[in-house]
């Protein structure tokens, strides 16, 4: 169990630079490999923050080498945040004055803007299935309220169900997870599917303790973790026969989460 908790908590993620021609590029690396984002610089200065623009990479799978994605129009400057398949996920600014979410088919080169809901501002995705489905959030008019939404395919999005829902993985099949709030306003791991009510997967202890959904296999299997006391946390993972399993915390340690 104390290996199987020590691959499930990544480790400390860092800042990694490089240069493509004159242009000073940025990524965050976790666990020798870089995750989907990353922005560069405007100049030939070192990699700084305020100098950043933001353009999407990719990881290329066979040589492992970083891939920048630049930026298609009508997108002028974006940052990528999910990768699954040929499609990568994340938000920008367009030549139209909107900033929100994009989905962008590699294959392709095609770029959509992933729209709100009706009257609301802007947008923000979490993650993309390989079929381009991709979860995120609905901005409000005042810029700081947000619902989670889904975009099946399109750049229409689909409401999540529930009060405080925060949907942040999806798998294959378009079975989104992440925390809504059930029973009395209590924050609880969710799954949701389809045409189908939300669902509370528990959580580790008792049911006043908060849990979180952060990830969900091809088949089906949800990890995340569970609040157990004023400053302790345990990772759990959770599966449709055996529902949800506490994987216990390694030592001395007081906090442990599983990620994907």
């Amino acid at each position: 169990m104390g290996e199987l908790l020590r691959q499930l908590i990544p480790p400390q993620p860092t800042l990694r630079a490089w240069r493509q021609g004159s242009r000073p590029m940025r990524a965050l690396v976790l666990a020798g490999l870089p995750l989907v984002v990353a922005c560069a610089g405007t100049g030939s200065t070192s990699p700084d923050p305020s100098n950043c623009v933001g353009i999407p990479i990719a990881v290329d799978s066979r040589s492992r080498q970083l891939v920048a994605l630049g930026n298609p129009a009508p997108l002028t400057t974006g940052q990528a945040y999910g990768i699954a398949g040929n499609f990568v996920v994340g938000d920008g600014s367009f030549s139209s004055g909107f900033y929100g979410g994009f989905r962008l088919n590699r294959q392709t080169g095609s770029l959509v803007p992933l729209n709100p809901l009706p009257g609301d501002l802007g947008t923000q995705v979490t993650a993309v299935n390989a079929q381009g489905v991709a979860t995120g959030f609905s901005v409000g008019s005042n810029g700081m309220s947000t619902q989670s939404v889904v975009w099946r395919g399109t750049s229409v999005p689909d409401e999540a169900p529930g009060s405080g829902t925060s949907l942040v993985a999806i798998d294959d099949l378009g079975t989104a997870v992440g925390t809504s709030l059930f029973d009395g306003a209590v924050a609880h791991a969710a799954l949701w599917k389809q045409g189908q009510l939300l669902r509370d997967l528990g959580t580790v202890g008792p049911a006043t303790n908060p849990s979180v959904a952060n990830g969900i296999s091809p088949n089906g299997i949800v990890v995340g973790f569970a609040f157990t006391g004023p400053i302790t946390e345990e990772a759990f993972v959770w599966t449709e026969v055996r529902g949800m399993e506490r994987l216990g915390k390694l030592d001395s340690a007081y906090r442990t989460r599983a990620i994907a």
